[in-house]
């Protein structure tokens, strides 16, 4: 038994529970069933001029959301922690700048409200990426609800052992928080890693995954 191994995680443990106690109590997160439809860059240069695009910022439990939807597809999902709101669509209309986008908080609003509920519902993504992101993407929405996996786990997943910088790197570049779950990826010695939307939402989102088996509502 290494005992030194034992503190280390000891020690992680309880940082992490200092930083998750400003989020308590926390809402239960639910097993949704998402499938992703995809488009490479040169698809979109050619259809993109052909999706409109509805956008809208919305409070959750978890923090303030942009969320963008095309039909009933969503596209985009980030959080907000700049308090000025007006810049906050800036990287999705570069994003999707071949398509008309249009504010409609009305239209967007019953969208966070189903996913940040407490019943399991389904869901159609529409993401633009590299062949090679959109793998990793789809490896993700495949991890077990309230489960983890490591960056080394998902690239053997996609049958490319060895390419756990890659796969770090088609998390960050995901733009669909929650739903494409880059949160449940962790590092091979036990620690949380990174977070595009910060560490300890990422961690707010673990615990309330954990309050909720799969499958129930």
């Amino acid at each position: 038994m290494n005992f030194h191994k034992i503190a280390k995680a000891i020690g992680c443990m309880q940082q992490q529970y200092s930083r998750l106690r400003d989020w308590l109590p926390l809402p239960p997160m639910c097993d949704h069933a998402v499938t992703i439809e995809s488009m490479t860059p040169e698809t979109y240069r050619r259809d993109g001029q052909n999706l409109h695009i509805a956008y809208g910022i919305h409070d959750t439990l978890f923090g303030k959301v942009l969320l963008a939807q095309t039909g009933k597809k969503i596209c985009w999902l980030s959080f907000l922690d700049s308090p000025d709101k007006g810049k906050a669509p800036d990287e999705l209309h570069q994003w999707w700048s071949l398509s008309e986008r249009v504010a409609d908080h009305t239209a967007t609003a019953n969208t966070v409200k189903r996913i940040f509920s407490h019943q399991p519902k389904k869901f159609t993504l529409l993401v633009q990426g590299k062949d090679s992101q959109i793998r990793v993407w789809n490896a993700l929405i495949k991890i077990p609800h309230g489960q983890t996996t490591t960056y080394g786990d998902v690239a053997k997943s996609i049958g490319q052992p060895g390419s756990a910088q890659a796969v770090g790197g088609a998390l960050s570049g995901n733009n669909i928080a929650c739903l494409i779950p880059c949160h449940r990826v962790i590092k091979s010695t036990g620690e949380p890693g990174g977070y595009r939307w910060g560490l300890d939402r990422k961690l707010a989102l673990l615990a309330a995954e954990a309050l909720q088996p799969a499958g129930t509502s």
